[in-house]
């Protein structure tokens, strides 16, 4: 699993990465690209109950959060744009993308094993 991030943002959602691959609360977790990733892949969607106790403490969540890889997206436009990007390599081999590039925010919608998945950006 990988993800494209503006430079201005790894220090904030990637950096520690240890941390950011097991956040220590909620707080933690608000600000953890890897966690939030994970936990839309896993779940469908990512929200506030995503925030709590039990959800920071998902073993699959965590394991899942753990392989993520980021690299700088040249083309991320920020500050005035707020981009993502995943890839995702499957077990068949291929791989999924999904991309979002907008001023307001918004949600990367993938399709995996014929379910969507929705992270937000």
């Amino acid at each position: 699993m990988r993800t494209l991030v503006a430079k201005t943002a790894i220090d904030l959602v990637c950096e520690p990465a240890a941390e950011k691959m097991r956040p220590s609360s909620g707080y933690s977790a608000q600000f953890s690209l890897p966690y939030q990733i994970a936990r839309g892949l896993l779940a469908g969607k990512f929200g506030l109950t995503d925030l709590e106790g039990p959800m920071l403490k998902d073993a699959d969540t965590l394991k899942l959060a753990k392989i993520m890889e980021y690299e700088i997206d040249p083309n991320a436009g920020f500050p005035k744009y707020r981009s993502g990007e995943v890839v995702l390599k499957l077990k068949d081999g291929s791989t999924v993308t999904g991309i979002v590039r907008t001023i307001a925010g918004g949600n990367i919608t993938l399709e995996v094993a014929g379910r969507n998945r929705v992270i937000p950006v």
